[in-house]
């Protein structure tokens, strides 16, 4: 029971061997505390089916103030559940003492199948107070879910507790909870297992999910990782499903950090077909701290064995960008960890209504921080077509080496506004000391054929003391290829190739070709105008003319 002065009592112990049915309420909560620790949360053992058509089973632990929270309990049913809600979550803490911590969530262990339209919730407590001294407690994290058959739910929530004391921190913020379904899972509403929120430590990181069978989430589909104002913040999430995956609002995106380090963005697969709606991001987290050893996070994954369809529906592009590096920094640091930008693998066909960026995080330091992200790289196996812009572009960095554009590569054939693979910029500091190299552009390749407005693969600009890059740039086509603009650095080492791979012939129709004095073959001979060649590189220029390029052409 409850205490205003003193320790709570915990949940109860209850062991069913048959079915169980309940019609209103099963509480077993730990108890309230005032001055005092709460009580954990019970225990239920039901080693069959169990039903509480009208009411909840609670095994949640009690919230303290001026004492510990307790802990989520545990539920064990042998075989279906059905209801309306299960809470295992932990206790809120309210105190000032840094001897005092929230409550960790319980474990919820269903061998059948859960069928209800209310909440199941094993989230960790969040922690209040105004500390004088920091300690190390153990932080609340979430508990896990963990289900043989079908999951029929309202909501799941598996939060990390957060963390949100001035002065100092009795512990790191709480990780997201664990879910295995060996079944089908339907969300009706929210799928929420993300990382706690840290004001004085380590934000959480998001948590872990691995479903075997179809699975539809119809609202928000969270995995962020915690984001902290004097710590590190906490990475997103990893989740693995092995069938189709239908999402709606998703957001997998690190936590930002002020005086720390920004945490990485969520990593997707899906074995099957993925159709996403709304994508808020999966974008690194930021760092802005004067502290020269502390870095932002790389941009996250999405892993798609079948086709991925992004409808956009409120306008969002997909975003996997690295997170970006501020602060007022005193001390160079050209060595710093790159926030690089995420990656995109899709396994069969790939349809966006709105864009995709990839970029390397950049670098807005005042002193020397390098390097900078590369951005990250596009591949997919079947068509490719985006209704917008594609952006790979390579991260700003400050006095030293700025990241690369991102490689991007269809096997299919692909067809987008435009596509910028550009290597990103090398700049001085406020020190006025010499730039570093500038990034070099992707590698990008057709391999049945595109139409586009823009190809953008140019060297990062660099500020002065800084110097171009020296690797080779490539563009290789195969099949029909329509391009408007093709923009690419005018140097030795930058070619238009025949995708000799694949053996077909390239017609290449362009409006506008990059800056040349000539066009050479790949023997470096000057060509003639010279058409009704069926084995080379075709290229229309603005005037019409045809010139024929036998597996490259160099600019």
């Amino acid at each position: 029971g409850n205490n205003d002065s003193g320790t709570a009592g915990a949940g109860g112990y209850v062991t069913v061997y048959g079915d169980c049915n309940a019609w209103v309420e099963v509480d077993m909560s730990g108890g309230d505390s005032t001055d005092g620790d709460a009580g954990q949360g019970g225990q239920l053992y039901v080693y069959g089916s169990m039903a509480v058509p009208d009411g909840t089973v609670s095994v949640r632990g009690g919230t303290a103030t001026n004492g510990n929270a307790g802990n989520g309990g545990q539920v064990y049913i042998e075989a279906n559940f059905s209801g309306s809600e299960i809470s295992a979550y932990g206790g809120t803490c309210f105190s000032d003492s840094e001897n005092h911590r929230s409550g960790s969530g319980g474990n919820v262990t269903v061998n059948g199948a859960i069928t209800f339209c209310g909440f199941l919730t094993v989230s960790g407590g969040s922690r209040f107070g105004t500390l004088t001294a920091g300690n190390t407690l153990d932080a609340p994290n979430a508990g896990t879910v963990d289900v043989n058959g079908n999951i029929t739910v309202g909501d799941i929530s598996a939060v990390g507790g957060d963390v949100d004391t001035d002065n100092f921190a009795p512990h790191n913020a709480g990780n997201g909870g664990t879910l295995y379904c060996e079944a089908s899972l339907l969300v009706a509403d929210d799928l929420q297992f993300e990382g706690g929120f840290a004001s004085q430590g380590n934000g959480g990181n998001g948590g872990y999910i691995d479903v075997e069978g179809p699975s539809s989430i119809e609202d928000d589909f969270d995995m962020d990782g915690g984001s902290a104002n004097n710590g590190n913040a906490g990475n997103g999430g990893s989740a693995y499903f092995y069938a189709d995956l239908g999402l709606d609002e998703v957001r997998m995106y690190g936590g930002d950090a002020t005086n720390g380090n920004g945490g990485q963005g969520a990593y997707l697969f899906v074995k099957g077909n993925l159709t996403i709606n709304e994508f808020y991001n999966a974008e690194g987290g930021s760092c802005d701290s004067a502290n020269e050893t502390y870095y932002a996070g790389s941009g996250g994954g999405l892993d798609v064995q079948g086709n991925l369809n992004h409808y956009g529906d409120w306008g969002d592009d997909l975003y996997l960008n690295g997170g970006s590096r501020t602060g007022a920094t005193t001390v160079a640091n050209t060595g710093g960890t790159p926030a690089n930008g995420g990656t995109l693998n899709v396994g069969g066909h790939f349809t966006s209504r709105e864009g995709v960026n990839l970029n390397g995080g950049g670098v807005f330091t005042d002193y020397p921080y390098a390097p900078g992200g590369n951005a990250g790289n596009l591949y997919v196996e079947g068509s490719c077509y985006v209704s917008d812009n594609i952006y790979m572009n390579g991260g700003r960095s400050v006095g030293g080496a700025a990241g690369n554009g991102g490689n991007f590569e269809s096997k299919g054939h692909a067809g987008f506004t435009s596509l910028e693979c550009d290597g990103g910029q090398a700049a001085t500091s406020i020190l006025g000391l010499d730039a570093g190299v500038a990034g070099t552009p992707g590698t990008v390749t057709f391999r049945a054929g595109v139409s586009t407005e823009e190809i953008s693969q140019l060297d990062g600009p660099f500020d002065p003391g800084g110097s171009a890059p020296a690797s080779d740039v490539n563009l290789f086509l195969t099949g029909n290829c329509t391009i408007g603009t093709i923009d690419m650095s005018a140097r030795a080492g930058t070619y238009i190739r025949q995708d000799l791979f694949f053996g077909n012939p390239v017609v290449l129709k362009v409006s506008s070709l990059p800056t040349k004095n000539t066009l050479n073959d790949i023997a470096g001979n000057a060509t003639g105008d010279v058409s009704g060649s069926l084995n080379g590189l075709f290229i229309t220029g603005a005037g019409g003319t045809w010139y024929s390029i036998p597996g490259v052409l160099v600019v």
